[in-house]
């Protein structure tokens, strides 16, 4: 199984789970979801939330080892996982992000252009646990350095033959973050220190969608800067996502100009060996909404993969 298959199916699980309970008041669900997207730098153009599971740990939840690692995504890079299994049992999981911007050019559109960050949002302080990880990890880290007052450690790694960089920290009390780039970390703590009036999506249409819809349990961003790459719809400016039952997946593709249908239509389609299709509606000139039927779970595995693909592309 591929990894990036492997990270589309986790996720999926994780959601799933999520879907069984969920403690926040919707009240409460708005103001944390505005206040987390204060915390993402500006230039942010991709990012994938997903609410934890009431009161449970990922382990109590039974998420299994492999899709625990999968979760944690950016974790599981440094030496093997060997700390992966140390984190996923610290506390009840709020939210779990995966949130970046891309360097350019991006080279055939792999991983190593991403510049961004992991964010695990726990229910508590769980600075105990966090802080015993951390001093097993330094031992084996790179170097430790200073961000904005944190410690922070740094790992490299190599994938693929191309070198990556890791910096591990703990923002505050209740946060787990590892990323790939110390500018990205140094922003988005910096923006911790100092609220933000205002996220970095900077788009009423979607800020309204995360306000209305609190049973959302699974959502992500995309956003494009430079629109250039012939494989995208004309005038492409991004598409959101979210999830609010297990079967029917709502994308809102966003669009500058006059753009067809069938060009939306073709960039989500699934090809063989499994193929689908999605129901595509155009809401009102330069906005689109694009539906892709989740009942079967190959077609599941196969839609999550492209949300995937499209997210870092």
């Amino acid at each position: 199984m591929s990894y990036e298959f492997r990270i589309a199916v986790g996720l999926l699980l994780l959601g799933l789970l999520a879907r069984q309970g969920m403690a926040q008041e919707p009240r409460c669900y708005r103001e944390e979801v505005r206040r987390l997207m204060t915390w993402l730098p500006d230039e942010t153009e991709s990012l994938l939330v997903i609410r934890g599971v009431e009161r449970k740990t990922l382990i109590d939840s039974g998420v299994d080892r492999e899709t625990r690692a999968d979760i944690i995504r950016l974790l599981s890079h440094i030496r093997n996982g060997r700390f992966v299994e140390q984190l996923p049992g610290a506390g009840v999981v709020l939210w779990a992000i995966a949130a970046g911007r891309f360097q350019e050019p991006i080279q055939d559109r792999v991983w190593a252009n991403y510049a961004g960050a992991d964010v695990v949002v726990y229910e508590r302080d769980v600075g105990g646990v966090t802080a015993e990880l951390l001093g097993k990890m330094a031992s084996d880290a790179d170097a430790v350095l200073d961000v904005r007052g944190r410690r922070v450690l740094y790992f490299k790694e190599t994938w693929s033959k191309t070198q990556w960089n890791y910096y591990v920290a703990t923002p505050t009390p209740n946060t787990f973050v590892v990323a790939t780039d110390e500018q990205y970390l140094r922003e988005m703590i910096a923006r911790i220190d100092k609220p933000q009036a205002k996220s970095f999506i900077h788009n009423d249409r979607i800020e309204s969608e995360l306000s209305l819809h609190d049973n959302t349990y699974v959502w992500a961003l995309r956003r494009y800067k430079k629109p250039l790459d012939s494989f995208l719809p004309k005038g492409s400016v991004g598409f959101f996502f979210r999830i609010a039952e297990p079967k029917v997946a709502t994308i809102t593709f966003l669009t500058e100009g006059e753009t067809a249908a069938s060009s939306v239509r073709d960039f989500w389609e699934v090809y063989p060996p499994i193929s689908i299709a999605p129901t595509v509606t155009q809401v009102r000139r330069g906005e689109f909404n694009v539906q892709h039927s989740l009942q079967d779970g190959e077609l599941r595995g196969a839609f999550w993969l492209l949300l995937m693909i499209r997210l870092i592309s």
